[in-house]
C-alpha cells in the first residue's frame, strides 16, 4: 500500500547547491508525479511530499534530493487527516 511522506530539508552548514541548477530537475519531478508538492522556507531549507510503495522508493526519493548531502533530513509519514479521523473512529467506536 502507498504511503505519503513530507520530507523536511534544512541546511547542514555545508556548500549548499545551486537552486538554479536544480530547478529543471524539480520541475520534471513535480510533472511526473514523484514530488507531489515543493515548498521553501526563508530559512534556506526546503519540504516536499511524496508517496511510496516501499521503504526502496522511499529511500530513493529521500537520498535523490540534489540537496540531501547538504541537508538535516526529517521523513514524516502522513495521512489525509479525514481517513484519520474516520479510522480513528472506527477503532476507538
Amino acid at each position: 500500500m502507498a504511503m505519503k511522506f513530507m520530507i523536511f530539508n534544512n541546511p547542514n552548514g555545508q556548500r549548499e547547491a545551486k537552486a538554479g541548477s536544480s530547478s529543471a530537475g524539480l520541475d520534471k519531478l513535480l510533472k511526473d508525479g514523484s514530488v507531489e508538492a515543493a515548498y521553501s522556507t526563508f530559512g534556506g531549507g526546503h519540504i516536499y511530499v511524496v508517496t511510496a510503495d516501499d521503504p526502496e522508493e522511499l529511500a530513493a526519493k529521500v537520498r535523490g534530493n540534489p540537496f540531501f548531502r547538504d541537508s538535516h533530513t526529517e521523513v514524516v509519514p502522513v495521512m489525509d487527516a479525514l481517513d484519520f479521523v474516520r479510522g480513528a473512529k472506527k477503532a476507538f467506536a
